[in-house]
């Protein structure tokens, strides 16, 4: 809406339709989206109390978030009970069919996201003689 409006407002006036095209191509959207923000600003305009949520945002949530998710990977690292930690410690972990259908997950993190979550649960990487490693930062 702030783009539409921004371009609707500006000193070239590209007109009201032309306004909401610019806006949806700028969002990577089309005319869906162009008719969706016509819709959200009259209701904008008649009621400047409410911002319209938008349904072409996804908001992505941290599977960590969940606390039994991040208690059961914290476990599970701690269970090993190696000097050096790897990331794919936590994928084979959430390989396995069951830990997945406990916590409604489609397919075990890649190796990526399993370093990013123990970034996140203050494991720390350092320089092992044979590559990476991570140990519990507390």
């Amino acid at each position: 809406m702030l783009s539409f409006l921004q371009l609707y407002t500006s000193r070239d006036r590209p007109g009201w339709h032309a306004s909401l095209l610019l806006a949806a191509t700028a969002a990577g959207k089309g005319q869906g989206l162009a008719r969706s923000l016509c819709k959200w600003v009259w209701e904008y305009l008649e009621d400047n109390t409410q911002l319209p949520v938008s349904c072409y945002v996804r908001h992505h949530k941290s599977k960590l978030e969940d606390e039994d998710l991040s208690e059961e990977l914290h476990l599970h690292l701690q269970s090993l009970n190696k000097r050096f930690l790897w990331a794919l410690d936590v994928v084979e972990d959430f390989m396995c069919p069951e830990v997945q259908s406990q916590f409604k997950l489609k397919n075990a993190p890649g190796e990526r996201t399993a370093r990013h979550w123990m970034h996140i649960m203050n494991y720390r990487c350092g320089k092992a003689p044979n590559g990476m490693y991570v140990h519990r930062h507390e």
